[in-house]
């Protein structure tokens, strides 16, 4: 099956969005630096690097298997949810005006509205793509996460 080369592109948006995200999120995790983790959620940085990761053959063979089972549609959607979920990180990433810990309840936050995502994409099709996704759904325990 041909996949259309708007969803092919949807699909490897999706990827690289919540990669870009979790390695946000992995910076905060790891250092807890707010300055670093601040740069890898930029939204610049963060936008360029999406461009790129979207041509990498590993994030290409993801996207094309997760075109095939998701139609665009529903593809946009779930970029549009997942893309606000990182906005709204994002802002308080950027803000001085938040403390340690709050970013903390706003890291967690954002893995559980991902995992949501994901666990809605596992529901409609009993399985996840391998890849990131998968690594992400895997590592942050989403299939024993609240599905609400």
């Amino acid at each position: 099956m041909v996949v259309e080369y708007m969803t092919l592109t949807v699909a490897a948006s999706v990827i690289a969005s919540i990669k870009n995200g979790m390695d946000a999120i992995k910076a905060w995790q790891e250092i807890g630096d707010k300055r670093a983790a601040r740069t890898a959620a930029g939204k610049k940085l963060a936008e360029a690097s999406r461009e790129r990761m979207m041509r990498e053959p590993e994030v290409l063979q993801e996207a094309q298997e997760l075109s095939l089972l998701i139609p665009e549609g529903v593809l946009r959607t779930f970029q549009e949810r997942t893309d606000r979920c990182w906005e709204r990180y994002e802002t308080m990433m950027r803000s001085p005006d938040y403390l340690s810990g709050e970013l903390d309840e706003a890291t967690l936050a954002v893995i559980a509205c991902v995992c949501r995502e994901l666990n809605r994409l596992y529901e409609v099709n009993r399985e996840m793509p391998q890849g990131k996704l998968q690594e992400y759904w895997s590592k942050y325990a989403c299939s024993s996460r609240s599905r609400n």
